[in-house]
């Protein structure tokens, strides 16, 4: 190997290992990025009919999870930040992944009686989906719903090391998750009552992004949003 190319193999580990410094939330991201080609190819192959497909409760709360990641992860990259940051650099995708474990283990129980809700027949349908967009859209406008969303940005002290910082890290994602169920736990119920339909998920994660990422939350426009997937819903049921 030519002295040029050590020197330009050697800018390009110093530019990775720069970038895995400066930004080690990326493979949460990619995570989110696999379960987003996860449930596209499950909406694409189940079409409009989506709703009307059954799974077993196993499998129901697996695509909910998965769901959870696509939708809700790339919204957590400031707290993935402070939780690395805050941790030495030897376990910072340690604490990382213990944080991510405590996050989805609240979704993963607050799953279990939407799996089982899916069993049911009468959550096979548009209207049912309909309903559930108009409550979310409600839930949007009250005052559990502006605390949960204040408790989404609230941070603790985190232990740097041992088995404080996994006590701590595992602690901030269970009381992120449960900010965040209680949040947005309406919005992604309705998201499941379509079957995982694309248009669901991407409006469901649309109103998400605008809720979390804005300095102050427009919640009457994002309530109207989140009934114009009901009524996306509503022109489903008339049309069948």
């Amino acid at each position: 190997m030519s002295a040029v190319a050590r020197l330009r193999a050697g800018m390009a580990t110093a530019t990775l290992r720069r970038l895995a410094w400066e930004h080690p939330e990326g493979w949460t991201l990619a995570l989110a990025a696999v379960c987003w080609a996860v449930m596209v190819t499950h909406a694409l192959q189940h079409g409009a009919h989506a709703h009307h497909h059954f799974m077993t409760p196993p499998a129901e709360l697996l695509h909910w999870l998965a769901m959870v990641v696509a939708m809700m992860v790339p919204l957590l990259v400031d707290p993935v930040r402070t939780v690395a940051f805050r941790s030495f650099r030897h376990r910072r995708h340690l604490a990382i992944a213990t944080f991510l474990v405590g996050y989805l283990s609240v979704w993963w129980a607050a799953g279990l009686p939407v799996a089982w809700l899916r069993s049911l027949s009468w959550t096979h349908t548009h209207l049912a989906a309909a309903v559930a967009f108009a409550l979310a859209a409600i839930w949007f406008l009250s005052p559990p719903h502006a605390r949960a969303l204040i408790a989404c940005h609230g941070q603790r002290p985190l232990a740097p090391s041992g088995w404080p910082a996994t006590r701590d890290t595992f602690a901030a994602g269970v009381r992120l998750g449960g900010a965040c169920v209680v949040s947005c736990w309406p919005l992604m119920v309705a998201c499941t009552l379509t079957g995982h339909s694309l248009i669901a998920m991407l409006g469901g994660a649309t109103v998400s992004a605008l809720e979390r990422l804005s300095f102050r939350p427009p919640r009457g426009r994002l309530a109207l949003l989140t009934l114009g997937l009901s009524g996306w819903h509503v022109a489903l049921v008339l049309s069948t």
